[in-house]
């Protein structure tokens, strides 16, 4: 049987300073039968000429040329429309693939044909340290993706058939985070499997979308679970009140919580242990709410442990290492 084609998707945006070495990775790939299209959106640097002497210098690599910087998001669309592969592997132009990634994530696919895609576990790494990011998770299912992108966008791999048949495309109208929702719609096809090793090293770096747009892109994490939960039926869901609920924009944005903030937590949380079991949600995603919720009361203090029980119940409150007394101790030191 035929390898099947992998198109590798590179957006490229005044790639020279880590360009070349993100691209040699994918050419030096184990995998062989890839076609790799590096756009150009537009550039003000040497990206042009960096590209141009890969395409002629392989066959595999074809150049796509915006006139303008029209952005990531129109940048990543026109490669899902370009691509011709049976698997669209993404890849940043400052990230490094190792060798075998394309090769994994091809059998892992060939093997779970009823997997949408496959993401993986990575290093991140800057100038200055290292870090592994495991991933715990066998899968990421949209019970994982109700709160929280775990996919890691360049390192992730998708079936052609799902982008197609489900018209799955990167958002604009979102402030930020258009990768969190483009998982989202992928998941509603089926589950993204999860390869535990390391596949690629993840750069961080000043210059990054991500780094240098952080309260956009938190706000389009909001927007997003706030989609989710109204598609939910929950007719109250805010992006600007999903600050607090999620914890996380809230800590990075040094937003402030409060009783107030918990008590709009605590509505979400209620609703959500009644509407999820009927979605046909797992246990995971409720106990993803009731974790949020138990951070929440930390950072508001003792004050808020009252309305935690009775939104989560006694026996919820009790259970677990982080539950009951030492949630209480925990929540009188604002310790977390």
């Amino acid at each position: 049987m035929n390898a099947p084609l992998v198109s590798v998707l590179i957006p490229c945006y005044n790639i020279e300073s880590y360009g070349e070495t993100a691209i040699n990775s994918i050419l030096s790939q184990t995998y062989k039968h890839i076609e790799v299209l590096l756009l150009n959106d537009g550039s003000a640097d040497k990206t042009a000429s960096i590209i141009a002497a890969f395409e002629q210098s392989d066959s595999r690599v074809r150049v796509i040329e915006h006139d303008e910087n029209k952005g990531i998001i129109c940048a990543r669309n026109r490669l899902l429309d370009e691509a011709a592969g049976k698997y669209l592997a993404w890849m940043d132009a400052d990230d490094i693939a190792r060798e075998d990634r394309l090769e994994k994530q091809v059998a892992f696919l060939e093997a779970k044909q009823s997997y949408a895609a496959v993401s993986c576990e990575y290093e991140e790494f800057s100038d200055s340290s290292r870090f592994y990011c495991r991933r715990k998770e066998k899968e990421l299912s949209r019970d994982y993706l109700l709160f929280y992108n775990y996919v890691l966008n360049p390192g992730a791999m998708v079936r052609q058939t799902v982008i197609t048949r489900q018209g799955v495309t990167f958002d604009n109208t979102l402030s930020g985070a258009s990768d969190f929702q483009f998982w989202v719609d992928v998941a509603k096809a089926g589950q993204i499997g999860v390869i535990h090793e390391p596949l690629m090293q993840y750069r961080r770096h000043s210059e990054q979308e991500s780094t240098a747009q952080m309260t956009r892109q938190l706000r389009g994490c909001q927007e997003i679970v706030a989609r989710q939960l109204n598609a939910l039926g929950y007719a109250n869901a805010d992006p600007e009140g999903m600050a607090c609920f999620l914890i996380y924009p809230a800590d990075l944005l040094n937003k402030k919580y409060s009783m107030a903030s918990f008590r709009y937590s605590a509505e979400i949380t209620q609703y959500l242990l009644q509407a999820l079991p009927n979605q046909q949600y797992t246990k995971e995603a409720i106990e993803q709410a009731i974790h949020l919720l138990r951070r929440h009361v930390v950072r508001v203090g003792i004050l808020a442990i009252p309305l935690y029980i009775k939104t989560v119940g006694l026996r919820r409150f009790l259970a677990g290492k982080y539950f009951g007394w030492s949630l209480v101790r925990a929540s009188m030191k604002k310790k977390y």
